[in-house]
């Protein structure tokens, strides 16, 4: 039998483990030994396996998730140009001037920066699941009661508690992922949940274009926040009844993986990613957190590169209907093309980055930014249609490079589950602070040509690439060391089978 120290799980005590092999070895040797002996009884192919079971069974109500959050978030931004000219228009109705409307931004983003951590904390006290739960279920409400609203200081307190409710869903999402994947496996996962975000940019289009011909006591804008409320509180019940906690979670209706199968998913981990056996909260890790510089120096790229992209994203659907492309009814269906774009673009970068180990996350991150500024400088003095559209296009194929690419870099550098989401959660409230104004700068008075809101924009994209030069000098040599290792994890994998021990104890 084993001689195995009291914290360790009881599915790695099950392991056999000579006892000779563990003597003279402290209580982190023994440990890795049993992870070790773990590990081996799995080939490269079963670990694929695996995943793919994983992929079938979480990715899905992430994926949902995101897209119902992203429809009542941004449905904000279609609304307003439903019906236009017409009684039935949202801002006719909330007695609303646009430059009203560009306050509902700020306002549901003070709302989320404020409780994003202590919302995101929450998490491991109460699980995943519930704490995805309880998202789902406040945020549909208040969306459905938006649609009861007659006046824009009713609108103003939806949109803040919105903001409230919402707080904790893509901080926890990160969180999750980490749960079940290492670091250079997240982003084409990560990608195919943001593809679904972005997704709900295409559906919106579609529906604000049919509700704008439904007639009767309710206005389109209106039954757009019901349909999505409902939809929000159809997929809450799912998420509860079988949304997934751990990989080691105890056997039970939502665990979907036998116990040797979760502890060998746990045990092929980076030793530092967060884990179900981690205590709920520490103070010591929240410490260790805010000593550390890539807190702020990412929080500070998630910042400028929204200040730069936000207030642009916001007023997209506007944008796109003051160039005067088509008809103000059909200019709806504009959005597509770009959504479309950022959906198939989002999907390729996040396949390159977890199959192409050469090629470092910050030149990808770096080469966005620059592709982003092009596109700004070039809406600015393009006089064509064609011009344009091709602009809005090729800002959206080099957005989608970056966000696939951001998150994966910082998980490589986490230690365990406070020090995980309180980083995460800092930097996503950071970030999401740029919300507070980039919708100011994209005021009435600059349309159509809006020349200065680009260049503002442009200045923080610059100084979005000096941060990632900063963050890429810091992390040089452990950015390096994941892609080497990742490499030779997959190469010995498609050699021998095996599933190598360095690719966890050296990361």
């Amino acid at each position: 039998m084993s001689q195995t120290p009291d914290n360790i799980s009881e599915k790695e005590k099950d392991l056999v483990v000579p006892t000779a092999q563990l003597a003279g070895l402290d209580e982190d040797e023994v440990r890795e030994a049993e992870r070790s002996a773990l590990r081996a009884k799995y080939s490269y192919a079963d670990s694929k396996r695996l995943l793919r079971k994983v992929d079938w069974r979480l990715l899905p109500m992430l994926w949902f998730m995101y897209l119902i959050k992203n429809l009542d978030v941004n449905l904000v931004s279609y609304v307003k140009t439903m019906d236009s000219g017409e009684p039935t228009n949202a801002l006719k109705m909330l007695k609303m001037s646009t430059d009203d409307w560009s306050y509902l931004s700020t306002i549901y983003t003070a709302a989320l920066v404020v409780t994003e951590i202590p919302a995101t904390m929450l998490i491991k006290k109460f699980t995943p699941r519930l704490h995805f739960t309880r998202i789902m279920a406040l945020w549909s409400i208040c969306t459905i009661c938006a649609a009861a609203c007659t006046n824009k200081t009713g609108f103003y307190i939806c949109r803040f508690f919105l903001g409230v409710f919402e707080s904790g869903l893509w901080p926890g999402i990160i969180y999750q992922l980490s749960l079940f994947y290492r670091p250079d496996e997240i982003a084409v996962r990560l990608a195919s949940i943001n593809m679904l975000g972005q997704f709900s940019g295409i559906l919106i289009a579609f529906e604000t274009y049919g509700l704008q011909f439904v007639k009767g006591k309710l206005a389109g804008w209106q039954w757009a926040y019901i349909i999505e409320g409902l939809l929000g509180l159809v997929m809450c019940l799912i998420v509860y009844l079988w949304l997934p906690d751990y990989p080691d979670s105890p056997q039970g209706r939502r665990q979907f993986l036998s116990e040797e199968e979760g502890a060998f998913l746990v045990a092929r981990l980076p030793a530092n990613t967060a884990k179900m056996s981690d205590e709920d909260f520490s103070w010591d890790m929240v410490k260790v957190a805010l000593k550390d510089p890539l807190t702020y120096s990412f929080g500070l790229i998630l910042l400028f590169q929204n200040t730069g992209t936000s207030g642009y994203q916001f007023w997209l659907p506007s944008i796109i209907s003051g160039y005067h492309f088509t008809s103000k009814t059909s200019s709806q269906l504009l959005n597509i093309p770009p959504a479309v774009l950022y959906v198939m673009s989002a999907l390729g970068w996040g396949w390159v980055m977890d199959n192409i180990f050469w090629i470092p996350k910050p030149t990808v991150l770096i080469g966005a930014q620059v592709g982003i500024i092009g596109c700004l400088i070039g809406l600015t003095w393009c006089t064509s249609n064609a011009g344009k559209l091709f602009f809005i296009l090729f800002a959206a194929f080099s957005d989608a490079a970056y966000f696939g690419n951001i998150f994966p870099w910082r998980l490589q550098s986490f230690k365990g589950s406070t020090h995980a989401t309180f980083s995460i959660s800092l930097m996503i409230a950071v970030a999401n602070a740029s919300s507070l104004y980039t919708a100011q700068i994209f005021r009435a008075k600059y349309a159509p040509k809006y020349v200065v809101p680009y260049m503002i924009s442009v200045g923080f994209l610059v100084l979005t690439i000096l941060m990632l030069l900063y963050c890429w000098k810091i992390t040089y040599k452990q950015e390096k060391e994941h892609r080497a290792i990742a490499q030779k994890r997959h190469d010995e994998g498609k050699r021998s089978g095996r599933v190598l021990d360095e690719d966890v104890s050296k990361m």
